[in-house]
């Protein structure tokens, strides 16, 4: 993660790879088909669109053509940027809202934040009834390019930096193909928050690579949701420097 709030300097070589935030809310259930659909989408998105239109003209649909809304329920049908591929991105689709963002344009304070509160804006500008939020994701992925072999430099790199150690007193008559460590843990205000660190691939060259979720399910009024993200951005920010050696902290300055 890039720390880079208030009294935490911008990390000049963080691993952070991306910040995605993301809002969801019931969905009706139509009463001939029993399937669920967001009956305010087909309006909201043009309005949605029409809110965003100065700081985010370009829009992409990423959804197929043919394929029915109800098939694509919590997941995205479209983006808007600033301009073709230019960080942070806003996504919205049946049942989801969603701001995404990569290293180079992550700034928490001065720039997501408040891209996440006009993308929350535009949402309650464009449904003629305010969603009923029943979840919220706040996710930063992480990726270190690592040498060696995959045994040795998995364990090596999680116990040296990531202050976490995997012991295995038994054999197994094979060659280790893949790693992964998962963690979830409930906190005081009942969201989770949840740590997995597994192998994966930076640059095209093998890595480190992990995630750290705060999730909550709950009913959310609007403001519910803006003192939330403040909360869940506190916690992983001070989660992400503890849980790194200090030396190693320290080199990504």
């Amino acid at each position: 993660m890039n720390s880079s709030d208030g009294h935490i300097a911008k990390l000049s070589k963080a691993p952070l790879q991306e910040v995605i935030f993301e809002a969801f809310w019931e969905l009706d259930i139509d009463d001939k088909s029993r399937s669920q659909y967001d009956p305010g989408f087909e309006l909201a998105q043009g309005v949605f669109s029409n809110c965003l239109s100065k700081d985010f003209p370009h829009h992409v649909k990423i959804a197929p053509q043919l394929v029915p809304l109800q098939l694509l329920n919590h997941k995205p049908v479209h983006q808007f940027w600033r301009a073709p591929n230019e960080w942070p991105v806003i996504q919205l689709g049946p049942g989801i809202l969603a701001a995404n963002v990569t290293e180079k344009n992550y700034v928490w304070e001065s720039l997501f934040r408040p891209v996440i509160l006009q993308a929350l804006d535009a949402l309650l500008e464009s449904y003629k009834q305010t969603p009923k939020f029943q979840k919220l994701s706040l996710r930063y992925i992480d990726a270190v390019e690592i040498d060696g072999t995959e045994k040795d430099s998995f364990l090596q790199f999680i116990e040296s930096n990531l202050q976490i150690n995997v012991k295995r007193a038994f054999d197994i008559p094979g060659q280790i193909k893949g790693q992964s460590i998962q963690q979830v843990y409930s906190l005081s205000d009942d969201s989770q928050l949840q740590i997995a660190i597994s192998n994966g691939m930076k640059n095209n060259r093998p890595a480190i690579v992990w995630h750290t979720v705060i999730v909550k399910e709950n009913s959310f009024s609007p403001d519910e949701i803006r003192e939330w993200i403040i909360y869940a951005h506190a916690t992983i920010s001070d989660l992400f420097k503890r849980m790194l050696r200090k030396e190693y902290y320290d080199s990504l300055k």
